[in-house]
């Protein structure tokens, strides 16, 4: 067989046995196919909506996860929006049910899916409000803590703009400039 022919069968075939996102074979970019198998390391993957991120992913946490490389409580998933990080959590559930399905007697696949709800699979906003709540008191804020809705986000700003600007004029603040011409 040919290196491109090689290649061309190794970009279209999944990682694991009925784990891709859409339960066929999915012609992953050679990108994809990195971050997928890459091994070792943390990554950070971060593209364009509608690129395959999710479908990457969803590969990746289910090809550790099947092939016994990767426990879920050991996994830390991070998105920007909710219905993205619902939308990884689905696609993962899925994924391991057929899984699970194809291989009944693995008891291990069907322990990783009970434990799927309580995975690190959520928002850059509640990973860090996990890490604020656990260590509350030495950094010595209220353990109650919590995100601020946009409207209070929006009033904080405004607050903020508002004493600064004031500073600003009362010569409690000053500003360095640099003009740079490009």
């Amino acid at each position: 067989m040919s290196m491109k022919a090689e290649t061309e069968e190794k970009l279209t075939k999944p990682m694991a046995a009925d784990t891709a996102a859409d339960k066929k074979d999915v012609k992953w970019t050679p990108a994809q196919l990195e971050a997928i198998t890459l091994k070792g390391t943390d990554i950070l993957v971060g593209a364009a909506a509608g690129s395959g991120k999710t479908a990457s992913l969803t590969e990746r946490i289910v090809s550790s996860i099947v092939s016994g490389g990767a426990d879920v409580s050991r996994i830390l998933a991070v998105t920007f929006t909710k219905a993205a990080a619902a939308e990884l959590k689905s696609r993962i559930s899925n994924a391991l049910r057929r899984a699970a399905a194809g291989n009944p007697g693995n008891r291990r696949i069907a322990r990783q899916l009970s434990l799927l709800p309580g995975a690190s699979i959520g928002t850059i906003h509640s990973f860090c409000l996990t890490l604020l709540r656990s260590h509350y008191a030495e950094l010595g804020i209220p353990p109650d803590i919590r995100v601020a809705d946009e409207a209070e986000a929006s009033l904080l700003r405004r607050e903020c703009m508002e004493e600064t600007i004031d500073a600003f004029y009362n010569g409690d603040l000053t500003i360095k400039s640099t003009n740079l011409d490009f």
